[in-house]
């Protein structure tokens, strides 16, 4: 994140002449979105993951709650259909990721 900017960016900004919040807002926060970008991609299904659980253990609505009710009544078409859906959440919340780091990171992919 913040300490893992390259002295010699701070070295040039303080060179510049640029006040504190301009090194924050332009080499410090640039910096630190990059892992923060990266932490979201690995993060993603984790999350999902534990929204799951949470409905399998006491829920009483959502799609995981679906899933093991439906397993619960041998409904396997319908716990593929539970499946499929967090298969596409899943899908889609990467591709909301990929765009935001192409938006945000446009000049690293030139």
């Amino acid at each position: 994140g913040a300490t893992s900017v390259e002295p010699r960016y701070l070295k040039l900004m303080q060179v510049v002449g640029a006040s504190r919040m301009q090194v924050f807002r332009l080499v410090v926060v640039p910096s630190s979105l990059i892992w923060v970008i990266n932490a979201m991609k690995l993060n993603i299904g984790l999350a999902l993951l534990g929204a799951f659980i949470g409905e399998f253990i006491s829920a009483e609505e959502g799609l995981g709650y679906m899933i093991v009710k439906a397993s619960g009544l041998y409904d396997m078409a319908t716990v593929i259909v539970g499946i499929i859906a967090l298969v596409i959440i899943a899908l889609l919340l990467n591709v909301l990721v990929d765009q935001l780091e192409k938006r945000l990171f446009s000049w690293r992919y030139l």
